[in-house]
């Protein structure tokens, strides 16, 4: 998985116990240390040598601290994949990481990659030296506000995982553009290029510079599907990404924020640069 945006720096906050994600009447998730004992379990797989290269490769990924257990409480019925599914998709909102490397304890002690009904447990490495009570809180907001029936949740994890992966900058760019174009735009009608920069410059409590370059974020995003080069630079991805980030945990928490209606209403409302 290739990280877009860098841990900050200067964080350097441990927890030596586990830290209780989700917990319900089907399954309890926790954040807990990745300790040496979990390494050797994760590197005795061959099926992860095979993903990885080689076990020098899958060495030099596995330096982070920390890893997600995913426990089920009740028997039969419940599939664990899907909340490493949620929790994927909220870390890659808070900081571009992902869960890449899962291994699955059965009831037998067998090892699997699916997490299927009959899993009691399944652990996600992530790859995270640090991880601060500010990250913690705002993974627990994201992960209890996901919501698999929200009607353009499934489009927004696929953008995500899409944007996120080993491709060419200007189609990551042009994805992180769709993401957020789909957001603040989400009525058909003309001129989306306008409506596209100006509410967003009010989101951002930008001034007409801002919804200048934005408009210009949106040029680069048609030239790349209309003419195969949109020439997006590493700074516009950065910008990109946490815009689309701060976007989607909002429009998870706050979905009734993103209808036509309220953007109208936001436009009326003092103060404004533009």
């Amino acid at each position: 998985m290739q990280r877009i945006l860098p841990i900050p720096s200067g964080i350097e906050v441990r927890f030596d116990t586990p830290r209780t994600l989700v917990e319900n009447a089907d399954v309890k998730i926790t954040l807990e240390p990745f300790s040496a004992e979990d390494r050797e379990w994760f590197l005795e797989d061959n099926r992860f040598f095979a993903r990885y290269h080689s076990e020098s490769h899958l060495n030099q990924y596995l330096q982070g601290n920390y890893k997600f257990v995913i426990e089920k409480h009740a028997e039969g019925g419940i599939v664990l994949h899907p909340y490493q599914q949620k929790l994927d998709f909220a870390c890659k909102l808070i900081h571009g990481f992902g869960l890449p490397i899962a291994k699955v304890k059965h009831d037998s002690n067998d090892y699997s990659e699916t997490a299927s009904c009959s899993t009691s447990q399944t652990t996600s490495y992530i790859n995270l030296n640090f991880f601060d009570e500010n990250t913690f809180s705002k993974l627990l907001t994201i992960v209890e506000a996901i919501n698999p029936e929200l009607k353009k949740y499934l489009m927004l994890k696929s953008l995500i995982d899409t944007a996120m992966s080993p491709i060419e900058h200007d189609v990551r760019g042009s994805l992180y553009v769709i993401i957020i174009e789909s957001l603040v735009v989400p009525e058909q009608g003309s001129e989306v290029a306008h409506r596209f920069a100006l509410r967003l410059t009010k989101i951002l409590n930008g001034d007409l510079d801002k919804m200048k370059h934005l408009k210009t974020l949106y040029s680069k995003r048609s030239d790349t599907f209309h003419y195969g080069e949109g020439k997006f630079v590493t700074a516009d991805l950065l910008e990109l990404q946490t815009i689309a980030s701060e976007l989607i945990q909002e429009y998870l928490v706050n979905p009734e924020k993103f209808t036509d209606k309220s953007f109208n209403l936001l436009l009326l409302n003092p103060p404004s640069n533009l």
